[in-house]
């Protein structure tokens, strides 16, 4: 039988498990996104062949575009000529889709333009091996006639930039599908964090753990770079 100074030792322990379970439960809840401040901070990702789709690809992101945001920019994806990049065009203030298949390069610019008022914005961009389609804030937005296969070469995934310039503003909730997302699918997923294990997801960064880690079994854990920081979403 146990004494009662063991039971209480026993019921003290139980009290500070519970505590931490609490506080880390507190922790892993909060929302935390990717800070960037359009001086080249960005994530990298090692190039992959679980983030090389041949057939069919959709790229998502949450985005808060700020008001001296660069345009130009890449958003999520390789470097320009090198595979596929959503990011914003260098000649309005729309986004533009980039996507390499053997026929050659090939990009158009979504008819959204964003609104500098800090508010956030759901982009999608898909790939079937004949169309290439933008969404905003899951509705159909824009397309354009592409074909065949994609073409990759060997390049690190970015997350906030390209070669020509780093995006100012938030960036939350990346996903890389290995298929082309209808426009219902889209919708029916992006106001709900995903587990990781979704059929044909092969890459997804919510940044909730503080890290740029790859929720999927991919394991394409990225790296923060020149000052890029997570932060609590404001």
């Amino acid at each position: 039988m146990l004494s009662k100074i063991q039971v209480i030792e026993m019921k003290r322990i139980s009290v500070l498990l519970l505590l931490v379970a609490l506080a880390v439960s507190s922790v892993w809840s909060q929302n935390r996104v990717l800070k960037l401040d359009g001086n080249n901070q960005h994530v990298e990702i090692p190039n992959s062949g679980s983030l090389n789709p041949t057939q069919a690809i959709t790229v998502e992101a949450w985005i808060v575009v700020q008001p001296n945001w660069w345009k130009g920019v890449g958003l999520v994806g390789k470097a320009t000529m090198s595979s596929y990049v959503i990011g914003t065009s260098p000649t309005s203030n729309s986004f533009r889709w980039h996507v390499m298949s053997d026929k050659g390069w090939k990009y158009f610019d979504s008819g959204h333009y964003p609104q500098l008022s800090g508010e956030w914005v759901h982009l999608a961009a898909t790939f079937d091996g004949e169309l290439m389609k933008i969404y905003v804030n899951g509705n159909f937005d824009s397309e354009s006639p592409h074909g065949d296969v994609i073409f990759h070469k060997d390049h690190s995934l970015w997350i906030g930039k390209n070669e020509w310039g780093g995006f100012n503003g938030f960036i939350d909730e990346v996903r890389i599908w290995n298929t082309a997302r209808t426009e219902l699918e889209i919708q029916s997923k992006i106001n709900k964090r995903l587990n990781g294990k979704e059929e044909g997801l092969v890459g997804y960064w919510n940044f909730d753990d503080n890290t740029a880690e790859d929720l999927t079994d991919n394991a394409n854990h990225g790296v923060l770079n020149n000052g890029a920081s997570i932060i609590v979403m404001p």
